[in-house]
């Protein structure tokens, strides 16, 4: 990560399936979770409804109908499948954003443009993506493995914490 300023931060990297994979797992966590759910629901009563009517074909059946939602939520296989399909002219394209005390600015395949503090309200992150959101709506995201060190991460996260409370504090 290039710091030109104490109060600026550039990152540019090129754009991966499994950038796109785990941005759409954090994005659609809570999604995911419930498929999970719905599977292992599914998945006792394909068990429960054996033992009970007595037949093992359509207890067999409903639970592998909810072993299908459990492997299509719980893992990254639909979702990579899904961004091949659907992101080609994402995938290997580079993207540029620059933090600053104005805000963000972004050089993307989709366009460029600048978004202001004020309309950043949120940081989701894990260990593997970084998302800015604009209320419900991704103002950016950016992939860890684009940092050069962890520390790298850590310094641009707290950089957007303290910008969002700043926001916040302004507003």
């Amino acid at each position: 990560m290039n710091a030109s300023a104490a109060t600026s931060h550039s990152i540019s990297f090129t754009i991966s399936v499994d950038d796109v994979v785990v941005y759409l797992r954090l994005l659609q966590r809570r999604l995911n979770t419930i498929g999970v759910a719905l599977g292992i629901v599914i998945m006792g009563i394909g068990s429960v409804l054996a033992v009970i009517t007595n037949d093992a074909l359509t207890g067999v059946w409903t639970f592998a109908i909810g072993a299908v939602f459990v492997v299509l939520a719980g893992t990254e296989f639909l979702d990579r499948w899904r961004v091949k399909r659907s992101a080609r002219s994402l995938i290997q394209s580079k993207a540029s954003f620059s933090f600053t005390d104005n805000g963000i600015d972004a050089d993307t395949v989709s366009g460029s443009g600048h978004v202001p503090w004020s309309n950043v309200t949120e940081l989701k992150r894990d260990q593997r993506v970084m998302i800015i959101m604009g209320g419900r709506a991704p103002v950016c995201w950016i992939p860890t493995r684009a940092f050069a060190t962890a520390a790298d991460a850590d310094t641009l996260a707290d950089y957007i914490a303290s910008r969002l409370r700043g926001a916040q504090s302004d507003g």
